[in-house]
């Protein structure tokens, strides 16, 4: 697992709704190189002006003011999993040995 972080790329599957931002984001921030990955130049304010978080109101959220997007069923936490994501094969998943 080390070694696929170090030096596998990041595939989005073609099923999965992600966008354009979104991948950008994801893929600037496990840049291999730490020198140019996102964040590094002008610290977290580059991170807040990615065009993901175009939408962010940054001072009404550390006031918290803005509403949660999303609010998990504590009750029925396992109706909280989308089926889809639940059937899905793990993909270079990492299982330890239990004989070591």
């Amino acid at each position: 697992m080390f070694n696929a972080i170090r030096s596998d790329y990041i595939k989005f599957p073609n099923h999965t709704k992600v966008s354009d931002e979104a991948k950008d984001f994801i893929l600037r921030c496990a840049e291999k190189d730490p020198r140019k990955r996102l964040g590094t130049k002008h610290g977290l304010d580059e991170i807040k002006n990615h065009p993901w978080f175009a939408e962010i109101d940054w001072e009404k959220l550390a006031k918290k003011e803005v509403p949660p997007p999303f609010k998990p069923n504590l009750k029925e936490w396992e109706n909280n999993f989308d089926e889809m994501f639940i059937a899905e094969e793990p993909i270079n998943s990492y299982v330890p040995s239990t004989n070591q």
